[in-house]
């Protein structure tokens, strides 16, 4: 039997405790120094940050890769803030970690290549494809890369969870990852909305984005660490005492008040729905919860007037994005770009980022600037076609498949991840969630972890992890 040389670190509660000291040290002082020196800060922060990624990637990849992950939500408005400009090419250090761990996935798979499952390929193989061929015809390579070295970071991520998963206790560590990586993003969150400092725009006022550049991207990510919160409480598997079953439960009321704060509806019907199932499949009564809250909840002005404006401005000619709610001014985007599409491009679109460097020419209330799409189908449509939307769904309907294998021994962790990904779907309808990176990288991490450990079960194999994990702590 081949040694685990795992990071010991990776299962000790003691540097779990320095880690997230860490992030709390980190995160709480990067914000608050983003929103007085922005994007000085961000220059200022861009070259000793890869001076120390270089280090860190030497000395350990894998204590760098979680790292990054525990520290990315938190960190977030200083990617947002850091871009510099080297030979005419943006570059900021967003894009620097997005390469370390395209990097980092890399050499894992080189040092230990029988734990890349041909499964991942299978799965992955024809979206990337897809993607690589609309960066070959699109309208502006510069913005079309940018989004390629995202896809392909998520990637990386969902890749790198397979190096890091060898059995139950490993996985539950990924959750406890993902869980202390919003606390930060969850006290900042308060602290900037009672001081009135938050994201404002025109039709809901002031919105908590915390250290996320968009409340949307916020609000998704609190409905994600809501489910896994809620998972540990339920599930039995994670050993917690009076106190901290105590703490969780309020912790998991906090994160309810900020999805409020955020203003994103959508984010609001994923949540409702991840409840709506859990009682529909586990327990009854909570249907029953959510009717009363549901009730309750309408009272509450962030939520009553933001539910009232989906019914005004809809049916009336409208010049402008801010004479129109959100929905109609969608609608509007969308129908405008079907209808200046060519039958000929119906199959592979106009290529990557075509929808955002076209909009102004198809959408005549654009005001002369670039839109996204606001749904990731219609986004895919223009951009890659038909294919491109085979190719999406085949990627989410293969890894359903892969999840649903977790039913065999941990069915409300199966039912968490998988019913993520239908949240995930059903928002892509109305947001632009392939350009959330950071929610994204969670998403995949996650996603990577689960599938990982229904390999593990099904192998009942021991296997080592790559030989750079020999001990970083002792």
């Amino acid at each position: 039997m081949m040694q685990d040389t795992r990071p010991r670190w990776f299962a000790q509660p003691s540097w779990w405790f320095i880690a997230i000291g860490i992030a709390v040290l980190v995160g709480a002082t990067i914000p608050a120094y983003v929103d007085t020196m922005g994007d000085s800060l961000g220059k200022l922060m861009a070259l000793p940050a890869l001076i120390a990624l270089v280090i860190m990637t030497a000395f350990s990849r894998s204590t760098l890769f979680l790292i990054i992950v525990l520290l990315r939500g938190s960190t977030e408005s200083l990617f947002t803030d850091s871009r510099f400009s080297i030979a005419g090419a943006q570059i900021g250090l967003g894009g620097l970690l997005n390469a370390f761990a395209i990097v980092i996935a890399a050499l894992l798979v080189f040092e230990k290549p029988q734990l890349f499952s041909k499964a991942i390929m299978k799965t992955w193989g024809a979206w990337l494809i897809v993607c690589l061929v609309g960066v070959a015809a699109a309208p502006e390579p510069g913005d079309a890369i940018r989004l390629m070295l995202q896809l392909l970071s998520n990637f990386a991520v969902f890749v790198a969870a397979f190096y890091f998963v060898r059995s139950d206790e490993d996985f539950r560590s990924c959750i406890k990852i993902v869980l202390w990586s919003s606390l930060v993003p969850a006290i900042y969150g308060v602290i900037q909305y009672a001081m009135g400092t938050g994201f404002y725009t025109p039709d809901a006022g002031q919105r908590a984005n915390s250290t996320f550049s968009h409340p949307n991207v916020f609000a998704f990510y609190v409905v994600l660490i809501i489910s896994l919160t809620f998972y540990i409480l339920k599930s039995g598997t994670f050993k917690l005492n009076n106190f901290l079953r105590i703490a969780f439960v309020l912790y998991l009321m906090l994160l309810a008040v900020l999805l409020v704060l955020t203003k994103t509806r959508s984010a609001w019907i994923a949540a409702v729905a991840f409840f709506f199932a859990y009682g529909l499949f586990f327990k009854r009564r909570y249907l029953v919860y959510l009717l009363v809250g549901g009730a309750c909840s309408l009272f509450i002005p962030e939520i009553g007037d933001r539910l009232i404006d989906l019914t005004q401005g809809g049916s009336e000619v409208i010049s402008s994005k801010q004479t129109l709610n959100s929905f109609a001014w969608r609608v509007s985007l969308w129908t405008s770009a079907l209808d200046a599409m060519e039958y000929v491009h119906y199959l592979q679109g106009y290529g990557l980022e075509a929808f955002f460097h076209n909009s102004p020419t198809f959408f005549a209330e654009s005001g002369g600037a670039n839109w996204g799409a606001h749904n990731v189908y219609m986004e895919i449509f223009y951009d890659l076609g038909l294919l491109g939307i085979g190719a999406f769904l085949w990627l989410y309907g293969r890894l359903l498949g892969t999840l649903k294998g977790m039913l065999a021994f941990d069915r409300l962790g199966a039912f968490t991840l998988m019913f993520v990904i239908v949240e995930y779907l059903v928002v892509c309808a109305s947001d632009n969630m392939l350009h959330y990176l950071s929610f994204n990288w969670y998403l995949w991490f996650l996603y990577g972890a689960g599938a990982s450990l229904v390999e593990v079960h099904r192998d009942k194999k021991p296997v080592a992890g790559p030989q750079e994990w020999q001990p970083v702590f002792n």
